[in-house]
């Protein structure tokens, strides 16, 4: 798990969306969801349901909150 992945993650969070996010951090909005899904991927959960063609995620908390309270 990579630094800047966690800092994608956790602006797509705040933003709501993977565009937004591309833009502010300077990455394309293709790299902001191949880095969403490689987390995704290690974790083994699904951490936003997106929303199509807006590009907008609402991040999935129950996700969260169990992978966090599981690794304490």
């Amino acid at each position: 798990m990579e630094a800047k992945t966690i800092v994608t993650f956790i602006k797509a969070a705040e933003l709501g969306s993977f565009s937004r996010t591309a833009n502010v951090l300077g990455y394309s909005q293709a790299a902001v969801t191949v880095q969403i899904k490689q987390l995704e991927d290690e974790l083994g959960t699904k951490l936003f349901d997106r929303m199509g063609k807006g590009n907008s995620a609402h991040i999935k908390w129950r996700a969260v909150s169990s992978l966090c309270t599981s690794n304490s």
